[in-house]
């Protein structure tokens, strides 16, 4: 009785967690921006330019199976509405801002190779923003977090994704503009 007492106030546990916890929804790059400063040029492009990177904002502070789940299923329903969009106004950049983590279970660990999977697949970059030694070890353990860039705070990575569309941008400008003026 005592075993069985003890397995289901785990459960009990981890439901209240997650429900108390709750998921926030992705937020685009046209609801959030770094805080670069930049010419008045670079911030139009980057109102345009904001539906191609999306943020996914994790503040619990223990990362288990159910509340990973849930960070899956926001992203699977971001990318069932993206499959709507134009290819042109698609997300291209995810970054994952774990700044409000101080440690994840292996289930969740696992959950996030799915994301990982499904980013590849769809051809999304990760990007990993505020990552704890401890979290980042055992994601980087399973490969989680390898081809991805990290930074240290989430404006520091939104910042370096601002900087790579901008620099996108202008290449396809060179090489597309007939009169480079």
């Amino acid at each position: 009785a005592m075993g069985v007492g003890l397995v289901w106030a785990a459960f009990a546990f981890a439901v209240h967690f997650t429900r108390k916890q709750g998921v926030a929804p992705l937020i685009t790059g046209e609801e959030h921006c770094s805080t670069a400063v930049r010419s008045a040029a670079q911030e139009w492009k980057l109102g345009v330019l904001g539906c191609w990177y999306a943020i996914l904002k994790i503040e619990m502070g223990f990362v288990f199976f159910g509340t990973a789940s849930g960070l899956y299923r926001v992203l699977k329903e971001h990318v069932r509405a993206d499959e709507e969009k134009p290819r042109c106004q698609r997300t291209k950049v995810l970054i994952i801002d774990a700044s409000g983590v101080y440690g994840i279970d292996a289930t969740a660990v696992a959950i996030f190779a799915k994301v990982k999977r499904l980013s590849a697949k769809l051809k999304i970059d990760v990007v990993w923003a505020g990552l704890a030694a401890n979290v980042h070890k055992r994601l980087a353990q399973r490969g989680v977090t390898a081809g991805s860039t990290t930074h240290a705070t989430l404006d520091a990575a939104e910042k370096h994704v601002e900087d790579q569309l901008l620099q996108h941008v202008h290449n396809l400008s060179q090489r597309w503009l007939v009169d480079p003026t």
